[in-house]
């Protein structure tokens, strides 16, 4: 049974995520993580832009079937394949900082939070952080870094902790951890440096459900950890943290005996986002010069990246040639399909190195996805719906 977990599900692109995840016939379950408290299905048109055919029959309203725009006309089964749960993201990464992901050395409390994480992240085979807000929703310069690089962190370890099949890696292992401003640690370096050796065969976390195959991310177009802007800054330092984390699980999967499949990660960086009447301050404008992309393209894409299996055949065919990563627009082929459509593979950033990141490794396994990227991606979910969905 095929899981998503979606952060920041009720989001402009977590919802179109919610909307095309629970109409695929391979995805039984959608854990979807809000803020909003006493979610039921009542409303779930106001949050996810779901509604019931049969809601809509009752309302005498069945013409937005397939209006991905707005909202999207589901059957009651794909409904209930949501399950909303409300997430006090501070509390959480408050916990779990203190916690460090470190498994309790004795039993614990039916009701003590760690059972209660384990639970929410564990069994899942896709992940979507769709998390984001602005320095002026949040407030304060100090709050925007909190969400959109302390609690993408702290998602992140979670899910691979709980679902990924070597788990979660220790915290000296990564130039970036919570709290620390997105600023680089250089305590890291021996430890990165000890990681580029080629590791010693580990056992398996029996934390982990071992379910986790692909990770999503949505960042910006333009993000970088060394830029001047904040914004673009702490989306880059998040996307930075995201890999190393998943490339060093990666090296571990490789390491452990039995058949372990790595995890592949896609970082969708959209360009300006078209919301459908309801962009933020400036972006009206900017659309008057710049392209932009629906949102739910870029949730199609997401979703396409979990289900779609040639493009993961094409994604380890590719890293499995000894010593090769395939140079911008020339992916290697896997019956038909190629890499090519997903750009190159993401290569270590110069804050990177200079934090201590070993360079000499290629991240093959990470793919960074422009607009164009996106678009293709998302096509390929069109494609592949079944005839009865088809309009």
């Amino acid at each position: 049974m095929a899981s998503v977990i979606v952060a920041g599900a009720t989001g402009a692109i977590g919802r179109t995520v919610i909307q095309h995840a629970i109409r695929q016939p391979s995805i039984q379950r959608v854990v979807a993580l809000t803020r909003a408290a006493n979610v039921t299905e009542a409303n779930y048109e106001q949050l996810f832009g779901v509604v019931t055919r049969l809601k809509a029959a009752e309302n005498g309203n069945e013409t937005r079937s397939g209006n991905f725009a707005d909202h999207v006309m589901v059957t009651p089964q794909e409904a209930a394949k949501i399950q909303p749960i409300t997430m006090d993201w501070e509390a959480f990464t408050t916990y779990w900082t203190t916690a460090n992901a470190a498994t309790p050395a004795a039993p614990v409390a039916a009701a003590d939070p760690y059972n209660k994480y384990k639970e929410i992240f564990s069994g899942h085979t896709y992940a979507a952080m769709c998390l984001g807000t602005t320095r002026k929703d949040a407030g304060s310069a100090k709050q925007f870094i909190r969400c959109d690089y302390d609690y993408v962190i702290a998602f992140t370890e979670a899910v691979l902790k709980f679902s990924a099949p070597a788990g979660m890696g220790p915290e000296t292992a990564f130039t970036r951890r919570i709290a620390d401003g997105g600023a680089k640690r250089k305590d890291a370096v021996a430890a990165q440096a000890q990681a580029a050796a080629p590791p010693s065969p580990v056992p398996i976390s029996a934390d982990t459900t071992g379910t986790l195959r692909t990770f999503c991310q949505i960042s910006a177009s333009g993000s970088r950890s060394d830029s001047w802007f904040l914004y673009m800054r702490t989306k880059g330092s998040a996307d930075e943290a995201t890999v190393e984390r998943i490339h060093h699980h990666n090296r571990q999967a490789a390491a452990t005996a039995g058949d372990v499949e790595p995890i592949v990660l896609f970082l969708l960086r959209p360009g300006l986002l078209d919301r459908h009447g309801k962009s933020r301050m400036g972006e009206s404008i900017a659309r008057l010069f710049i392209s932009s992309i629906p949102v739910e393209t870029c949730g199609a894409a997401v979703v396409s990246a979990f289900v779609e299996p040639k493009i993961r055949q094409a994604i380890l065919a590719s890293a499995s040639q000894p010593g090769a990563t395939p140079a911008k627009g020339q992916g290697k082929t896997c019956k038909g399909e190629s890499t090519a459509l997903l750009g190159s593979p993401f290569e270590a950033t110069e804050a990177m190195k200079r934090a201590g990141v070993q360079s000499a490794e290629q991240c093959v396994y990470a793919y960074e996805l422009s607009n164009a990227n996106i678009k293709r991606l998302a096509a390929r979910l069109s494609e592949s719906k079944p005839a009865a969905e088809a309009p």
